[in-house]
């Protein structure tokens, strides 16, 4: 069964993001911090974290290098709403298996989780 980590501080993306883990039969977690998150994945494992970057408290950025360095492998969709000049090769660099600039095309979205998933 595939188990998520869906990590966004805007309620709307945490519901849309809910909804298609449904659809899909995705068992999934929600944090809207990055305290929260990071205290869930202490917890438990995840085949997948959907990852937005800013969020309050520890970024995006953080947690994503704190995930590596604690060897969670937990595969890693990073998900912006402020994509800057270079975000996109720095969070593939720390460790994220993919990458997508919001507003969510949640067709796209959904294909990125299944590509990850799928071996």
């Amino acid at each position: 069964m595939t188990k998520i980590l869906i990590v966004d501080d805007d309620p709307i993306n945490l519901k849309l993001f809910s909804i298609l883990a449904e659809k899909n039969q995705w068992t999934y977690d929600t944090a809207d911090t990055g305290k929260k998150a990071q205290k869930l994945l202490q917890e438990k494992q995840y085949q997948l974290v959907l990852l937005d970057i800013q969020l309050p408290e520890i970024d995006g950025f953080t947690l994503l290098a704190q995930m590596r360095k604690d060897n969670i492998q937990s595969h890693v969709i990073a998900i912006t709403a402020h994509a800057m000049a270079g975000d996109k090769e720095k969070i593939l660099a720390k460790g994220a298996d993919s990458y997508l600039p919001k507003p969510i095309n949640t067709e796209e979205l959904i294909a990125k989780i299944k590509k990850v998933l799928v071996p």
